[in-house]
């Protein structure tokens, strides 16, 4: 599209929506994934039961450079005005931390591995997500990762979250049978014929 002639308004509102996107992308990494790790870091300084850890968050936030020079370019685009010199900097500058974000990933993933089995924490795969990019959570000695919870993992970790104090890894496992006795009454109820 050139500089005389004006973006139709479906193209308008289609970068308006790319605009958006990005934005709400970048808003999530700071406020929710910057929380959630603020909030492990604390845990984890506390030598909190569990913490969940994500190999994807210092990534993403050194990606978020990328993002904001895409929001630029788009809105440029928007108004119709495209200097040459500023969209190649914003491209260098969104290429220089997209790559610096991939790269850094891998060797980021195996020292939080490393430093989380230093301090003595041990993966409960039982506790975690398995959705792409969701954190590992790690307990602080492997008893506290009651086999078979994965069904009712939110609440036990809400409910260790809700603890005044670090509960025994007896405590878990019971808490854990109580949750899983909850959760198998309330599934029979919903779906009746799956069980007779």
């Amino acid at each position: 599209m050139s500089d005389i002639e004006p973006p139709t308004l479906f193209f308008r509102a289609k970068i308006g929506f790319f605009i958006l996107a990005l934005s709400a992308t970048v808003f999530e990494i700071v406020v929710h994934m910057g929380s959630s790790f603020l909030t492990n870091t604390q845990r984890l300084s506390s030598q909190n039961v569990y913490v969940s850890v994500s190999s994807w968050d210092v990534p993403l936030f050194i990606g978020i450079p990328t993002l904001l020079s895409l929001i630029f370019l788009l809105a440029l685009k928007l108004i119709n005005k495209e200097p040459e010199a500023i969209k190649q900097k914003a491209l260098k500058i969104a290429i220089f931390f997209a790559l610096g974000a991939i790269v850094l990933r891998i060797p980021y993933g195996f020292t939080v591995s490393s430093i989380m089995q230093k301090k003595g924490y041990s993966r409960c795969w039982e506790y975690s997500s398995a959705a792409m990019m969701s954190p590992t959570v790690w307990v602080k000695e492997p008893a506290y990762c009651i086999a078979n919870s994965g069904s009712v993992r939110r609440d036990v970790l809400k409910w260790l979250d809700d603890s005044k104090q670090q509960p025994s890894p007896q405590e878990v496992k019971e808490k854990v049978n109580l949750l899983l006795e909850e959760y198998d009454r309330s599934e029979r109820e919903k779906y009746p014929a799956l069980y007779d």
